[in-house]
């Protein structure tokens, strides 16, 4: 009898052996199969067929259900899940899962069932036309055959009954016909829009370089300056592979991004388009699948998950904005999609670029490592000029309402020029803590001890943490003072002390609280005059193109916090948000101002921001993280537990701390920091640490893993601790 090992998404399990009964003759690897997992039925996938098994066959369980009969996986695809199952320690099944549709996951069969609809025959059609009386129920069905088919499962919605059609079945007046799904092939009308792109030498000489590599795997690293349209490069690359008769697959960090590209290839080229991100529904998101995976789509657009959608014929691999922090995966496994779409286009032996103007330092060090290509088109140098770039020193001096007097006084300037001006706070709410002033307790949540956010606008505390809310209180907790006090500014606080400032200015707030979906984000300034002066207010939903054809005024508050962030990237994130802005500014026609208030305007960051381009940064931090062994130069394993008794959580990573100690290739090499309690707390009262492992070889490192986790994996089975990885 046959064994089928099948992984199931169940946290850092190995995969479980089963037995094939008589009845069922055939599975697939790569297929589904629904099996008896202790007192419940799951669905797995097959990972293997065999002869044998490490256990006594008397105490296997058998198959129940074979789901497919073909692989769910194309060849290289199933190579790519497995690597990731690997590399990032993460059980098969987990990552087998999280890259189907979530219908496909819950059962659903991919063969569905066949569909059958009523037609209208030849002696039906006759009849239509030689009836005389048309009040009859025989000829008011008749003229609905006539127009269109009637499906099965429609016929309760038109009001007939299966007993009519029937009847009129049996004398041939109409028929049930099976519907016969014909796969649409975009490459015979495949046609290019006359849409003349506008582009110069430098550009001409870059697609060119690009299309000489189309046929092999390659990194390219696009980056473009202000006076440069991304858009023509990427849509002169589609068009050359698909001229080919080959599909391309497009990686955005933001559902709100995927309009405007949809947009852009919809006014290039007739071909079939289809999109993937988590607010599609579940149906829609299977179809999608299913033509992609069939090749009856041209081009594929999509946050992280559309990475693992299986393509007929991919060509090549679009990443946009390849530094953005959207692209760290948290869900089904932590992993970096840009880490994840190189590795996929080196599968298929394909190229694909990653476009940014501002990469990731992790990026620029594998451009001087050789690894990437970098194509930066420079026809004008970046003019640190072009924009206003102001520090203001607000140490000991008075704040208004949290601004400086030199800052209100440039407000009022760009706004009697009938300007708009942005302020960007990353933190919403109006105050993020409530102090009681006799005792001195702050107000904090009782399930995550995390301090209560207050909204004044709904009347509530909110812990952002765990998403808790409790009416505000009128007095202490501790002590019952009525003096209870809000300490800092957040979006909503800062919108109501503007239109004290500004009372005749219109102002908008921008940021989850008031637009709990990023689709309504351009909506809500349809109604903004440009030709008026005008004030955004928000978070950082608010950075984005859409908001700054107008802008002439950016003013970044409480920077500061990044000087003194436990995360060493928060430098390198506020770096990219800045020159993105920066870049933004220049695109505008008029005179452009960025303007950040700081306690500490002498600080090399904010002086290299200042006065320097984006490279310069990149190189200045890459020689400190290089100085300090920081990655990318030293590999990286973090080691995340979560569990509801604190003291447990801490000491279950002591236990993995003195199992590494006495690993037999422990050596002075491998650097672990903590175990560290980790700032935020997850919800339902999760209390987190943290252990950090460090070594220069990758291998070493990985090696050591892999042989902990063995160890890690048997102490997790006696207590119900979370526990999460993060590979480089």
């Amino acid at each position: 009898m046959s064994v089928i090992q099948v992984a199931l998404p169940i946290p850092y399990s190995s995969n479980f052996d089963y037995l094939l009964p008589i009845h069922i003759k055939y599975v697939v690897v790569g297929g589904r199969v629904r099996v008896p997992f202790g007192n419940r039925k799951e669905i797995g996938i097959v990972v293997s067929i065999k002869n044998s098994s490490i256990y006594p066959y008397h105490k296997l369980k058998k198959i129940d259900q074979v789901l497919d009969i073909k692989s769910l996986y194309h060849p290289n695809l199933w190579l790519l899940l497995n690597w990731i199952s690997n590399y990032y320690h993460l059980s098969l099944g987990q990552i087998l899962f999280y890259s189907l549709p979530i219908l496909l996951r819950k059962g659903e069969l991919l063969e569905s069932h066949p569909l059958y609809h009523w037609v209208i025959t030849s002696k039906g059609r006759k009849q239509f036309f030689d009836d005389i009386n048309h009040n009859t129920k025989t000829y008011e069905i008749l003229t609905k055959l006539y127009y269109k088919p009637l499906y099965n499962d429609d016929t309760n919605n038109n009001k007939i009954t299966n007993d009519i059609l029937q009847s009129l079945a049996s004398k041939d007046l109409c028929k049930l016909e099976k519907i016969i799904h014909v796969k649409q092939d975009w490459h015979k009308n495949y046609s290019i829009n006359n849409v003349y792109l506008h582009m110069n030498i430098e550009q001409r000489i870059a697609i060119s370089t690009i299309c000489k590599s189309h046929n092999n795997f390659i990194v390219w690293l696009f980056m473009w300056t202000i006076n440069y349209d991304k858009t023509a490069i990427y849509l002169c690359m589609i068009e050359n592979i698909m001229s080919k008769g080959k599909q391309i697959l497009i990686l955005v960090p933001q559902i709100n991004l995927i309009l405007k590209m949809i947009r852009l290839c919809q006014a290039r080229f007739k071909v079939p388009i289809d999109i993937f991100h988590s607010k599609l529904n579940n149906k829609k998101r299977l179809n999608a699948w299913k033509r992609s995976r069939s090749g009856e789509t041209a081009i594929i657009i999509g946050t992280n998950s559309v990475i693992f959608t299986p393509l007929h014929q991919l060509g090549l691999i679009i990443l946009d904005d390849e530094h953005h922090v959207a692209y760290q995966n948290k869900k089904g496994g932590r992993y970096n999609i840009r880490d994840i779409a190189i590795l996929r286009a080196k599968q298929e032996n394909i190229p694909i670029i990653m476009g940014s103007t501002t990469p990731s330092l992790k990026t620029l060090h594998n451009v001087d490592l050789g690894k990437y290509h970098e194509i930066n088109l420079r026809q004008s140098q970046y003019d640190t000029n072009s924009v206003i770039r102001t520090l203001v020193n607000i140490k000991n001096l008075y704040l208004k309402n949290g601004l400086s007097p030199l800052l209100i006084e440039r407000m009022r300037l760009h706004l009697n020029k009938n300007n708009q001006i942005l302020l960007f706070l990353n933190r919403r709410g109006f105050s993020p803590i409530l102090l009681c002033h006799e005792c001195n307790l702050i107000i904090q949540c009782e399930i995550c001890h995390q301090s209560y956010t207050l909204h004044k606008n709904i009347d509530q505390l909110q812990c952002h943490s765990c998403q808790r809310s409790i009416p505000i209180p009128y007095k202490c907790f501790n002590c019952g003072s009525k003096a209870l006090i809000s300490i800092g500014i957040g979006t909503e606080q800062l919108e109501l002390n503007l239109k004290v400032l500004f009372p005749n200015i219109s102002i908008t707030r921008i940021d989850t609280d008031t637009i709990p979906l990023t689709g309504k984000l351009e909506e809500k300034l349809k109604n903004t005059d440009s030709s008026k002066a005008h004030i955004l207010v928000g978070t950082q939903m608010i950075i984005q193109e859409c908001f700054f054809s107008n802008v002439t005024l950016v003013i970044l508050l409480e920077v500061d916090n990044i000087l003194f962030s436990t995360d060493f990237r928060s430098v390198e994130y506020f770096a990219q948000l800045y020159h993105q802005i920066v870049r933004m500014l220049k695109n505008n026609s008029k005179k452009g101002e960025i303007i950040f208030q700081t306690c500490y305007p002498e600080h090399p960051t904010f002086q290299t921001l200042l006065n320097k381009d984006y490279i310069f940064f990149a190189k200045t931090t890459l020689a400190e993280r290089k100085n300090l062994l920081l990655p990318p130069y030293i590999h990286q394993v973090i080691l995340n537990v979560e569990d509801k008794d604190n003291k447990s959580a801490y000491y279950y990573l002591v236990k993995i701390y003195k199992l590494l100690k006495l690993h037999p290739i422990y050596n002075s090499s491998l650097q672990i920091i903590g175990p560290t309690p980790l700032l935020s707390v997850h919800r339902s009262n999760q209390y987190k640490w943290q252990l950090a492992l460090y070594h220069p070889s990758l291998s070493t490192l990985h090696q050591i893993t892999k042989l902990s986790l063995i160890s890690i994996k048997n102490l997790l089975m006696l207590k119900k601790i979370k526990l999460t990885l993060e590979i480089n």
